[in-house]
């Protein structure tokens, strides 16, 4: 059981009535009504809808591709990690690496 994360691939606003976020579960699951953090910027909300071509889902799990609404308009784009507030991954702006040419 891994911690639920779903880096977004694409903001979908087709028009004022609706914006979700897409990508691909990477790990964990995710119901309608569960709290979400959205990193880096640490903003918080819940899902009210989980959107698939085939429908409305109750749950998402890994290996789904599906579009996540939020009940507030936080700020998420592309890039950004949508994982679970109880456990969120690590975030840095440095990192170290040895470099061997």
């Amino acid at each position: 059981q891994k911690p639920f994360r779903l880096p977004v691939q694409w903001v979908n606003r087709p028009n004022l009535d609706f914006r979700g976020f897409a990508g691909l579960v990477s790990s964990g699951s995710i119901r309608r009504g569960a709290t979400v953090r959205v990193l880096p910027s640490g903003k918080t909300s819940s899902v009210t809808r989980i959107v698939t071509l085939d429908g409305d889902l109750e749950e998402a799990v890994a290996g789904q591709s599906v579009t996540l609404c939020f009940a507030d308009e936080i700020d998420c784009s592309r890039g950004d990690v949508i994982a679970a507030t109880d456990s969120p991954p690590e975030v840095a702006d440095q990192f170290e690496a040895t470099l061997v040419w």
